[in-house]
């Protein structure tokens, strides 16, 4: 650690968790802002050790410089957007919104990579039938369509503030 700090000069990285995608982003951010940093700290390490010397031979590798740099030219305001669905009390349509543009970004980026996330994006969304729902229930509540729900307006007007993350299930377990 006392290596780490003299020679990166900031924090220690975040660290991902598992379960939210967001922290797994802002990790490879952090590598990417302080990739050089990152590089001399583990040349300066023991090689001794078995994982020092995988680790050095992933930090030289083309893909990792290449994969950073396609975390961080498309996918920096990824985790900021993920953190914001993850928020309590806001409204489903914002909510939507948030994940809709998620959805658009993707589809900018002009690569196989762009392409391949896109596609899965837009797959796992189509196979999510309470997701057309709840999109169908934020068109009623916000009176931009006309549209047949079959379901009672006072349950669907009790939809407006529905998260549509699991993260508040999650909390609530926790507890």
């Amino acid at each position: 650690v006392g290596i780490y700090k003299n020679i990166m000069e900031c924090e220690l990285p975040p660290e991902p968790v598992i379960t939210r995608w967001g922290t797994w982003l802002e990790a490879a951010l952090f590598y990417a802002e302080n990739f050089n940093k990152f590089k001399i700290f583990i040349n300066a390490l023991d090689e001794d050790v078995q994982n020092i010397k995988k680790l050095k031979r992933v930090i030289t590798s083309a893909s990792i410089i290449s994969d950073l740099t396609f975390i961080k030219s498309h996918l920096s305001t990824f985790p900021q957007a993920l953190t914001q669905l993850e928020t309590r009390n806001l409204s489903l349509n914002k909510q939507i919104e948030i994940f809709e543009t998620i959805g658009e970004s993707l589809k900018k980026i002009n690569n196989e990579k762009g392409q391949f996330m896109a596609h899965k994006f837009n797959s796992v969304v189509e196979k999510n039938t309470g997701y057309a729902l709840i999109k169908k229930y934020n068109d009623c509540i916000n009176g931009t369509k006309n549209m047949n729900v079959e379901q009672q307006p006072t349950i669907v007007a009790c939809y407006k503030m529905s998260p549509i993350t699991s993260v508040e299930v999650e909390r609530t377990f926790s507890k």
